[in-house]
């Protein structure tokens, strides 16, 4: 866009449209209160439900029995067993997830150099490994599955280097709501994120350094149950001669949202180029031009704006918040929030998403009640009871502590085994196995996940069966692994953005892989461009390696002519090989090498030889032509020699030799001739 100078002029007297703290605190109040209300719903629960995502991450962390039945339990000195099923459900799921971990890939929208598609996607791969960015949304993803929800944070932290490291970390579901209003997957169309810390003062201070300690604290916004509570410890700070006192811990609330901002498009007459206003700025223009006259525009060198168009466009802003707008920093990137969401299944009546241990709980909670009673009456009959009359024993007490001993002991009165009679054992009650089976039954009916999901199969199933089985199990769960892919192209644009703004400063990165050693500096006109983000199929983990190459090796008869003919679709092909990447980087290498230089003996040589091979063929084509010639004129004294020969015949000059006569019995005969026995009529005899 040109800098005119109309643009120059305005600069200077351009108002702003941002409200004021106060006004922003209110509207920021009001938007906060109905965020965080329905986030506590959905981490607490309502009174019609069984809890909420709170009890869903403690039934996951085995502490499934509420307080009330567990005083119950306690007096009456039964056992609170967990016979737990939930946590190799979610085990299974996430480890899924992590046995088939996906890479992102950049594809740029515009024509150019194919190999800066590949930079970018280097850049993307270092950016994650410097980050650990693998395991903070394997952590994250875990808190969907078994909650509903997963956050994770990318950042570029400048606390330990100057330059900036990349960070991508797992955000706590708790402290983390978005637009009450948002309802697709992953909050794609939330308007505003909110996240509630409780932070010590001094990283508070840290975070916004010029905000008074005074109003650090949110406390008109927190639920006591849910944040830091009130009754805190208190630091002492200096100021001037005294001290003042301010909570240890504080909690401060930042805000991410997006505004619709008006703009004008119009064309500048002077450059003919498009210009892109804000609405303000522009109107003010207009302004200055409707008090100017044409000599005054001629000599400033402003004209009239032509074809104005007002548009709007999403604008992205921040603000930390306390007792009141403690600062407004500018938002890392243009066009997205930092946070980024891994969602489960959506409930749509109270536009709620949910996990998977929403559904087990209840099947969970018979399973527990079912083992503990079945555990208490087989103590109670391990223990066993005794009927007795008094006086049966000499002395009670050491009847008390002898009577089941194996090998005690003990004493009775004469006559007195008569009055001593074992009490019956309590019968198991009907029907408690069949319960407790039918329980365990209900885990895979309603969250999908079979045995062939959780690595357990039948020795008598045949194998195609089992993969089918598995294989159904992933389409129950598809909805949730959809929305981790859409989190990771998501959050692949979010990184580019980081990538570019902050990175591309002519650093180095090790941008091919672990073991590879080879080092790229990341420059703007490098990375720069529209990319379109693919979530590449190549596997990353080792057993998903081995898996997808022995189905390559199976289709080598097929794919082998094909890739030695063509080395870069070899190259892509050992991606999916379980060799150690240094190797493979080897390989890779090696097919992508140049052919070398030629020798200058051997060339020479070469040519010497390929004289002397012409000079063979030369002379034996020679020695041919040769034989050929020698074998015509041959021919042709032959042909001379008949022709003088035949000559005089022809001629008449030599008499012609007298006929042999015939004996009279062979003189030809007039009449019939009858045929000779043997021949056809008509056949000359001889013939």
């Amino acid at each position: 866009m040109a800098d005119t100078g109309a643009s120059k002029a305005i600069d200077e007297e351009t108002p702003t449209r941002a409200l004021d703290d106060d006004e922003l605190f209110v509207r920021l109040q009001g938007w906060f209160r109905d965020d965080w209300d329905h986030h506590l719903e959905w981490l607490n629960g309502t009174k019609e439900d069984d809890g909420g995502a709170k009890e869903d991450f403690e039934f996951a962390a085995l502490r499934q029995w509420d307080e009330e039945a567990l005083a119950k339990l306690r007096e009456q000195k039964r056992p609170a067993s967990v016979f737990d099923r939930i946590a190799p459900m979610v085990d299974a799921v996430c480890g899924n997830e992590v046995a088939n971990r996906q890479e992102v890939r950049y594809i740029p929208r515009e024509l150019g150099d194919a190999g800066v598609n590949e930079l970018v996607t280097s850049a993307a791969a270092w950016f994650r490994d410097q980050s650990d960015a693998e395991d903070e949304e394997s952590d994250a993803f875990r808190d969907c599955t078994i909650g509903g929800k997963g956050w994770t944070e990318t950042r570029v932290d400048y606390e330990t280097n100057p330059d900036g490291d990349p960070i991508i970390s797992r955000v706590d579901p708790f402290e983390v709501c978005a637009d009450r209003d948002a309802c697709k997957p992953n909050y794609a169309d939330a308007r505003r994120l909110w996240r509630v810390r409780s932070l010590s003062t001094d990283d508070a201070l840290a975070l916004i350094p010029d905000a008074d300690p005074v109003d650090l604290h949110a406390g008109w916004a927190i639920d006591t149950d849910v944040a830091a509570p009130e009754s805190r410890k208190t630091t002492d700070y200096a100021e001037g001669d005294s001290y003042q006192k301010f909570p240890s811990q504080c909690s401060i609330i930042e805000c991410q949202w997006w505004e619709r901002e008006p703009f004008v498009r119009f064309v500048d007459p002077t450059s003919g180029q498009i210009e892109e206003w804000e609405e303000e700025k522009f109107n003010l223009l207009i302004t200055r031009l409707g008090t100017m006259s044409v000599d005054q525009m001629m000599m400033t060198g402003i004209q009239p704006p032509v074809n104005p168009v007002t548009q709007y466009r999403r604008v992205y802003r921040r603000a930390y918040i306390g007792k009141r707008v403690l600062s407004r920093p500018p938002m890392p990137v243009d066009g997205s929030f930092t946070y980024k969401a891994i969602t489960g299944k959506r409930d749509k009546n109270r536009n709620q998403f949910i996990g998977l241990v929403k559904t087990m709980k209840d099947p969970q909670r018979w399973s527990n009640k079912l083992f503990s009673q079945i555990m208490h009456i087989l103590n109670s009959n391990a223990k066993g009871g005794w009927f007795a009359e008094h006086g049966a024993f000499e002395n009670d007490n050491q009847a008390k502590t002898s009577i089941a001993a194996a090998d005690e002991i003990t004493w009775v009165n004469p006559q007195g085994l008569a009055k001593i009679q074992q009490k019956p054992p309590a019968a198991f009650p009907q029907g408690h196995a069949q319960m407790l089976e039918f329980a365990m039954g209900a885990m895979p009916l309603v969250t999908g996940i079979n045995q062939e999901f959780l690595g357990m199969r039948d020795a008598t199933q045949p194998g195609i069966l089992e993969y089918q089985r598995k294989q159904s199990g992933m389409t129950i769960l598809a909805t949730l692994f959809d929305s981790l892919r859409r989190y990771r192209k998501d959050q692949g644009r979010l990184m580019l953005r980081m990538i570019q703004r902050y990175l591309s400063d002519g650093r180095l990165v090790r941008i091919a892989g672990k073991g590879s050693e080879q080092y790229v500096k990341l420059m703007r006109e490098n990375t720069a461009g529209e990319y379109d983000i693919i979530v590449d199929d190549a596997p990353t983990s080792p057993n998903a390696k081995e898996k997808n190459w022995s189905i390559i090796e199976r289709m080598m008869p097929i794919l082998g002519p094909v890739l030695m003919n063509d080395p870069k679709l070899a190259s892509e092909a050992l991606r999916y090989s379980p060799l150690p990447e240094s190797l493979i980087q080897g390989i890779v290498q090696s097919m992508n090498k140049p052919p070398p230089p030629p020798n200058p003996d051997a060339a020479i040589q070469r040519q010497l030889a390929i004289a002397g091979e012409v000079g063979r063929i030369q002379k034996n084509q020679a020695e041919t032509e040769n034989e050929q010639a020698s074998a015509i004129g041959r021919k042709a004294k032959a042909f001379k020699d008949m022709s003088d020969a035949l000559a005089p015949l022809v001629l008449g000059d030599i008499p012609s030799p007298p006929l042999p006569q015939l004996p009279p019995n062979m003189m030809p005969q007039r009449g019939p001739v009858s045929p000779m026995p043997g021949m056809m009529p008509g056949m000359m005899p001889g013939f």
